[in-house]
């Protein structure tokens, strides 16, 4: 099963993010914090991560003192940083559906696209 990171502070943002992903195919990997976070990337490639602004600047300097370490995690991952939440949640659904739409039409014409 695919996997959707969640980086915030505040549990009311995971909470929300499980009910909108509960009834699709998509995991949620909950982290509280950049170093929760690049822990659970050890484990874990998730297809997006989505992170609260506030918590970026932590997860920024913790990348940039493991860079090394994480680097390849993070790089051929879409991120997404917003400080509103419902911009964020605009954006997630976004990228949810045009992944969706990417599947269907390689399943429907037989196609690969590179992207």
């Amino acid at each position: 099963m695919e996997s959707i990171m969640i980086v915030d502070n505040e549990q009311y943002t995971h909470d929300f993010y499980h009910e909108m992903l509960e009834s699709t195919e998509y995991e949620v990997i909950n982290a509280y914090n950049g170093n929760e976070a690049l822990c659970r990337l050890k484990e874990n490639s998730p297809v997006l991560i989505v992170i609260d602004h506030l918590v970026s600047q932590d997860m920024a300097l913790t990348i940039i003192r493991a860079e090394d370490g994480y680097s390849g995690y993070i790089e051929n991952i879409p991120v997404i940083i917003a400080s509103d939440f419902f911009q964020q949640v605009v954006l997630v659904q976004t990228f949810l559906a045009n992944r969706a739409n990417d599947t269907r039409e390689i399943e429907f014409t037989g196609e690969s696209r590179v992207p």
